[in-house]
Formats: structure tokens, sequence, C-alpha cells
């Protein structure tokens, strides 16, 4: 699976997916997919502080699987409401962040606060009380972004609950 290190470079190679069939009408198959990512990819970069083609290349570096089932705002949501939470420039500076400020993590089923941010206290104990998870078909909506390396990581996390509520 070629990663990609630009902008352009990466909608020219997606506009080419075989898959990418024209219709009738003269657009094609993935046009409007195409569309929403080069102005996700943007907004990002505008977010995190990064040139378009260098967000291209973190948010590339993480792309396991097919670019269409990548790529989509299940994954990508926007960042421009109250439950986007931040951009971090490592997991440690995430996590320090989350000490400094949180004192746990809300689980949308059962309303325990836990420590975990991705998982209720419940699961992680495995007591049979709640099993959810902040990832998965029901996704948290509370969003951060955090870089790992050479990538980006788009992390579905619990309700933060803030020190002294």
């Amino acid at each position: 699976m070629a990663k990609h290190t630009t902008l352009a470079g990466m909608l020219e190679h997606f506009r080419n997916d075989e898959e990418n069939k024209p219709y009738e009408d003269g657009r094609r198959r993935f046009d409007r997919n195409l569309e929403w990512l080069e102005e996700t990819v943007k907004r990002y970069a505008e977010k995190i502080g990064v040139t378009p083609d260098e967000c291209a290349a973190l948010l590339d570096a993480g792309r396991n699987c097919w670019w269409p089932n990548y790529y989509n705002e299940s994954n990508f949501p926007p960042l421009d409401s109250k439950n986007f939470l931040g951009y971090f420039e490592s997991p440690d500076a995430a996590g320090a962040y989350a000490r400094e400020h949180w004192c746990g993590f809300r689980c949308p089923k059962c309303g325990n606060v836990g420590k975990s941010p991705t998982e209720c206290d419940h699961r992680i104990k495995g007591d049979g009380v709640c099993d959810w998870c902040a990832f998965g078909l029901f996704q948290s909506p509370f969003v951060v972004l955090v870089r790992n390396d050479d990538r980006i990581v788009v992390g579905h996390i619990f309700e933060p609950v803030l020190k002294g509520e």
C-alpha cells in the first residue's frame, strides 16, 4: 500500500484508483470523497499548524486499509465542534494534559467515571456491569488528535471530567 507525502500526490493516486469508475454524466464514483478528503486535510492542517502536504503525509501514515474505507467522517470527524478536545504533539503530552486537567472519563452508557479514556472500568474489570468502549461501531463523539512519531492518531475518548467538577 503506497503512502503519500503530498496532498496533490495523494489525491492524484486516489483519483486513478481502478475502482473510481466514471458515470455517464462524466463524474466519477469517488469525486465527492476526494473533495471531502481535500477539504478535511486542509482543515486538519490548519488546526494543527502544519502544511496540507505534511498533514496528508501524517494522516496517510496511519492508513492500513483501502482509502475510501479509511478516509471518511467516522474516522476523521470535523474539528470545529465542542467535541474536539485538542491536538497534542505526542502521547506523553496528551497524558500530561489529561492528568493536569481531567480527573477521569465518563462512560456514556453507565455513567461511571473511570481512569481509562477509551474503556469503561467495568469493561476492564470484566465484571459484567458495562462493556462500553469509545471506539468501534458506537464511537464516542469526543476527539483528540495525537501526533505519534510520523503519523496523526485520531482518538475517540469518553467525555473528560474536569478536575473540581
